[in-house]
């Protein structure tokens, strides 16, 4: 397992360190306690989230490359396009009821992931933290 993790988090590193890009992580704080049934309860217990993000900070920080964390908290429920609450009638599926917007779920989180990381980054030697003073973004 080690030697995947550091594969994935070398992998990881060296795209953002190619692309010139910072680094930003989901933080999947309670996801252990939110997982349904027996069977979930036990793969979502296994994997190593925590050795994984420690192994991406550490390598970013060696290469200088900045590392955010952001809170994952509604970003699947939230419409990407128009920001407000929706629904997911089905696993994989996203539904707005205001726009009317359907989108895959997970890339929807994803996309509101990035949106929220934007807050923090830094844009012509400025930082806007908007996000980090609202507890949703976490400098590494």
């Amino acid at each position: 397992v080690n030697a995947v993790l550091h594969k994935i988090s070398r992998d990881i590193v060296d795209e953002a360190k190619e692309q010139n890009a910072h680094i930003v992580l989901g933080e999947l704080k309670g996801i252990r306690k939110s997982a349904k049934g027996r069977r979930m309860n036990r793969i979502v217990s296994n994997m190593p989230y925590y050795k994984l993000t420690q192994m991406i900070v550490y390598k970013a920080e060696w290469e200088g490359i900045q590392v955010v964390k952001v809170s994952e908290r509604y970003t699947s429920k939230t419409c990407h396009s128009c920001g407000k609450r929706g629904k997911r009638p089905f696993q994989g599926l996203f539904v707005c009821p205001h726009c009317g917007m359907e989108y895959n779920a997970d890339l929807n989180g994803a996309i509101n992931i990035a949106k929220r990381s934007l807050d923090y980054t830094s844009i012509d030697g400025a930082v806007l933290d908007t996000a980090l003073n609202s507890g949703e973004v976490k400098q590494c």
